[in-house]
């Protein structure tokens, strides 16, 4: 089941090159970055269903062997979880933005 989120992932990710691009504008010196409004939301919401899932995964593969002097398992559930809830908040912070940003 993992290899299919991330097989979606990837193809979430290979339409977003595809369909997103970007222009530089030699009269005013910028770069522009055009994305794909449903590449964007596909791309970030596969990736969150992947980091969602392998936290799950870690969860219980380290829950089953963990005792109050598993510093070791501990540990991996606590950076899993800091891991996490980074990633997790940075990908609803950009749906966010782009979301509520003007049209």
């Amino acid at each position: 089941m993992f290899a299919l989120l991330v097989l979606n992932s990837v193809a979430w990710g290979i339409a977003d090159i595809i369909l997103s691009g970007g222009f530089y504008d030699p009269i005013l010196q910028l770069c522009d970055y055009s994305q794909n409004d449903l590449t964007g939301y596909g791309t970030v919401l596969a990736d969150i269903a992947c980091d969602l899932t392998a936290t799950v995964i870690v969860i219980l593969s380290v829950a089953q062997d963990i005792t109050m002097g598993s510093n070791l398992a501990w540990g991996l559930l606590v950076r899993n979880g800091e891991n996490d809830l980074s990633t997790f908040g940075s990908h609803f912070l950009m749906t966010m933005r782009k979301f509520l940003a003007p049209h």
